[in-house]
């Protein structure tokens, strides 16, 4: 058959097609009238139960025909086999109960699933959105795939922006909440940068495009998540591999106890094969395999949402390993805004010309120190540098207008030859220096993140053994930032070789089963690949491709750390629960069958009420308690 073909009968056995909505809970009903009736009017009740039981079939022979289309025949087809069985043996009542409800089961299933699905649908409606494209004086709407870089386009107030891009004129405030739940509203006015997914709340905005489509920040990040989804855990390979063969013993089990007992006369055949029919429909172990696999997809769509981004399935299920933890501090449980406290002249220079030199320096630098303090000098037009040089870890050295300018630490001093005085305060020290002169210092703070407090206390709930703290800054200043959020050890005063070096040396590599965990940014590049697991710490407009982190929090917040503990938790628990309560009661059901006469009914409840439970196991998924 032609693929075009068999497309075409694949979208007509589609269960999300609009006509089934109403055509499924009407059969239903009309099966479950028409049992009632059989049962009042006994006269009737052949051609009521054929009616009834046509009805209720209905729903379980089309699934059935659309798995056996798409060469998977599971859960469905066992059922509509088991169905016809049990009708052909006499039992009409029975079968039809058994249709009943486990149809109504299926139909619950596909709502459920679906509602935990519904995030995902988000990222999806994007990918159709259309665009006022202004050219000259017109607007041409344009679908977002055929947005190029450079196209302005424009956005009335309550839409939602179909690209990245530069905001040209207009401001407001745009609402990420459908996006990212971490930055629900944020203000934006001319030179801003808006992303595609959020909502604008203000007067007409308009963009220049900077990425659309797949280029766009929401759909990369949607792109990783379902790539995450195609990298199996380990359990995930477990079950698949063994699954199949569960299956087929069961099936086995049904053919023998239908067919083969009847033969040597220990049962007779409308009996044996009542029991061969509730064996097979215990066969449908691969609800199992489906059902994990919903609950990696509900649990990475809701780190999705929080701004987490998992490589793949295996990382995030190796963090219930993990027994320490390193944090880098800048940035990490700091907010990342160093502010500066205050400034400390030697030598008869002033504050003014302290300032000067420490910014005429640090221009060159991205280093937030750095950008605090050209930001507290205040001076518009800096003189250029005619060279300049950083050191990670250090500082930097610069030449500006003939005289050399040393920023940096006691290190960077050391190497200068440059006596500095000692400084007994608190805060982040950044020494200044001009040719062989100390000139003075700057003291700077970078407060705690309003969460960093809540991070380490749920760590250590979840049972983490070590919380450590490793920073290049001070150790004073490293150890205030330890005592107040509780953690064991601090690694002081490092540079970039002296991080890696701390990191590799208490990584376990799995060594007694154990793992240790560093949470930084993509800067600490070898601190990341020597850590079993890694978080990089990131924003919005951070790029999120090409980054070493096994984890990445894009909400640059840590508690996008908790949560992903916490999920990988729930799951390597849910993951254990479901199927071994699956695999119990099928086999409690099973025995019970062949020790002596069990209803249909009986188990078509009990296969309902599994899926039931599994379903409310993958929605604990979506939120973060512990």
């Amino acid at each position: 058959m032609e693929l075009k073909k068999v497309n075409q009968i694949k979208l007509l056995f589609d269960s999300e097609q609009p006509w089934r909505r109403w055509v499924r809970p009407v059969t239903l009903a009309l099966s479950a009238v028409l049992l009632l009736t059989a049962l009042c009017l006994p006269d009737h009740r052949l051609w009521l139960c054929l009616i009834a039981w046509s009805a209720a079939i209905w729903e379980v022979i089309w699934g059935a025909l659309a798995e056996i289309i798409d060469k998977k025949p599971t859960a469905r087809t066992a059922v509509a086999l088991a169905g016809i069985i049990a009708l052909s043996t006499g039992y009409m009542l029975e079968s039809v109960l058994m249709l009943i409800i486990l149809a109504a089961g299926f139909w619950f299933k596909r709502h459920f699933a679906a509602s935990l699905l519904e995030e995902a649908e988000y990222y999806e409606a994007l990918g159709g959105l259309r665009a006022r494209v202004r050219t000259g004086d017109r607007l041409a709407a344009v679908p977002v795939a055929q947005l190029a870089a450079g196209a302005q386009i424009e956005v009335y107030s309550g839409e939602i922006f179909p690209a990245d891009g530069i905001v040209l004129s207009g401001e407001g405030s745009v609402d990420y909440s459908n996006f990212v739940h971490h930055h629900r509203t944020v203000p934006f006015a001319k030179d801003s940068r808006v992303y595609c997914g959020g909502v604008n709340h203000g007067q007409t905005v308009s963009v220049k495009v900077v990425a659309a489509g797949p280029q766009c920040l929401a759909q990369k990040i949607h792109a990783l998540s379902q790539t995450a989804l195609t990298r199996p855990a380990a359990m995930q390979k477990l079950f698949a591999r063994f699954l199949p063969f569960v299956r087929i013993a069961w099936l086995v089990l049904a053919v023998i106890v239908g067919l083969f007992v009847p033969l040597f006369g220990a049962l007779p055949w409308t009996t044996a094969l009542y029991r061969g029919a509730g064996i097979l429909m215990l066969s449908a172990f691969t609800d199992i395999a489906e059902t994990i696999r919903l609950l990696f997809f509900v649990a990475l769509t809701a780190l999705c949402r929080e701004g987490v981004l998992v490589q793949n399935c295996r990382q995030l299920m190796l963090l219930r390993r993990i027994t320490d933890m390193i944090f880098s501090k800048t940035g990490i449980l700091t907010q990342r805004t160093f502010i500066v406290d205050e400034v400390v002249p030697h030598n008869e220079y002033t504050k003014e010309q302290l300032l000067y030199y420490a910014a005429c320096g640090e221009q060159i630098s991205n280093h937030l120190i750095a950008k605090a303090i050209v930001r507290e000098a205040g001076v518009v037009d800096l003189p250029k540098p005619e060279h300049q040089m950083e050191i990670p870890g250090e500082g930097v050295c610069a030449v500006v207008d003939g005289q050399r300018i040393f920023v940096g630490n006691d290190l960077l001093m050391t190497r200068a030859g440059i006596q500095v005085l000692p400084y007994h305060g608190q805060g982040m020290i950044c020494f200044v220096g001009v040719e062989d002169t100390y000139i003075g210092c700057v003291i700077l703070h970078d407060p705690l993140k309003n969460t960093s407090t809540e991070t380490t206390n749920g760590l250590f709930a979840l049972g983490l053994h070590s919380l450590d703290l490793i920073t290049g800054d001070k150790k004073h200043n490293a150890e205030n930032v330890g005592a107040t959020l509780g953690l064991h050890r601090v690694f002081a005063q490092l540079d970039v070789a002296g991080k890696e070096q701390a990191v590799a040396r208490n990584a376990r590599k799995g060594r007694h089963g154990s793992y240790i965990a560093y949470v930084g940014d993509d800067v600490d590049k070898g601190c990341l690949q020597a850590a079993d697991i890694s978080f990089s710490m990131k924003t919005l407009e951070d790029d999120i491709g090409g980054t070493t982190a096994d984890i990445m929090v894009l909400s640059d917040d840590p508690i996008g750390v908790l949560h992903s503990f916490i999920l990988s938790y729930k799951l390597h628990r849910h993951m254990i629960v479901i199927p071994a309560v699956t695999a119990g009661l099928k086999v409690l059901l099973t025995i019970l069958l062949l020790v002596g006469w069990m209803p249909l009914w009986v188990i078509a409840l009990a296969e309902t009420a599994l899926r039931i439970f599994a379903l409310c196991m993958a929605n604990t998924c979506r939120h973060f308690k512990k």
